[in-house]
């Protein structure tokens, strides 16, 4: 197995609840990448209101994932999960 799992947060969530809900991913083979969301809709709560702005945010966290997974990088750099 292999590749790489992109998980958006709910509304009001964080990317650490979602990375820790989705965590049996990184058992399976699979990178994990937990997205948080750049749009506040208050000061402490994220959602993911605005489609250009989050298609940008989950693209650059899919160039993060791509780069950390290939060999171009030795495995002491690549960001954990």
């Amino acid at each position: 197995m292999g590749g790489v799992v992109i998980a958006l947060h709910g509304a009001g969530q964080r990317a650490s609840h979602t990375a820790r809900d989705w965590a049996d991913a990184l058992e399976l083979g699979y990178a994990l990448v937990s997205v948080e969301s750049s749009q506040l809709m208050s000061p402490m709560y994220r959602s993911w209101p605005d489609q250009e702005s989050a298609a940008e945010g989950i693209a650059w966290a899919a160039q993060l994932a791509t780069l950390a997974r290939s060999s171009a990088y030795p495995a002491s750099t690549r960001p954990r999960p």
